[in-house]
């Protein structure tokens, strides 16, 4: 009896000590993990998922492919200057205009093409507020 309890108040902090990471996972108040360097991440890497996902499809055009090659590297060329602390307004811009020529690619399937121009709106929201809206910064 005098053995158990011992065991149970260390098996309970134990417990407790244990939970903290996951508490942080869905953003409890009193744990906060130090933030990272703000990255778009939410914002990009949805869009660089779509674009792979349209990328998969066995009947675009060469022209199509072409446009997905150069959106991905407008989204990495500002990705990059992000994660380095600079707001390139150019580079986010050519990101938004590359994406919308795969929109309008005419062999890009219907659903991928929605996908990508709610990803559009998402980049021009991220644009009007500079990164600064709530879980960008």
């Amino acid at each position: 009896m005098l053995y158990l309890r011992k065991i149970i108040p260390g098996a309970l902090l134990l417990a407790g000590v244990s939970a903290l990471p996951a508490l942080a996972q869905y953003g409890d108040p009193y744990y906060r993990q130090p933030s990272a360097p703000a990255a778009p991440d939410g914002v990009f890497d949805r869009v660089q998922r779509d674009l792979d996902r349209t990328a998969a499809n066995p009947y675009l055009k060469p022209g199509a492919r072409g446009h997905i090659d150069h959106a991905r590297h407008e989204i990495w060329e500002f990705q990059k200057r992000w994660s380095s602390g600079r707001f390139n307004l150019g580079d986010l811009d050519g990101a938004i205009k590359a994406v919308g020529k795969v929109v309008n690619a005419d062999s890009v399937d219907y659903r991928d093409r929605q996908s990508l121009q709610d990803d559009v709106n998402r980049m021009r929201e991220f644009r009007a507020q500079r990164g600064y809206a709530a879980g960008y910064r």
